[in-house]
């Protein structure tokens, strides 16, 4: 748990998270995907469908057009356009 991992996962869902600095609970998470082989596959297919969505070539173009859109637009004083 610390920065922005918890917007990038999902603990028990597609991470396993513990406090900074916790070597224990570390260890412990470490030892569950070490020994628990359908938990690491869940987590792996899981992390795996995130990725793909978050990282879809469409959506990442799309995004950072729109981001220049409006970076211009602020410059120019206009409203974003719609495209």
């Amino acid at each position: 748990y610390t920065g922005g991992t918890s917007f990038l996962a999902k603990d028990e869902d597609s991470a396993l998270f513990f406090p900074p600095g916790d070597e224990a609970a570390c260890a412990y998470q470490l030892g569950r995907l070490l020994t628990d082989k359908s938990l690491a596959i869940r987590l792996s297919d899981n992390a795996r469908q995130i990725a793909l969505k978050r990282n879809a070539p469409d959506v990442a173009v799309s995004r950072q057009l729109q981001i220049y859109r409006e970076v211009i637009s602020s410059r120019a004083g206009q409203a974003p356009p719609d495209r």
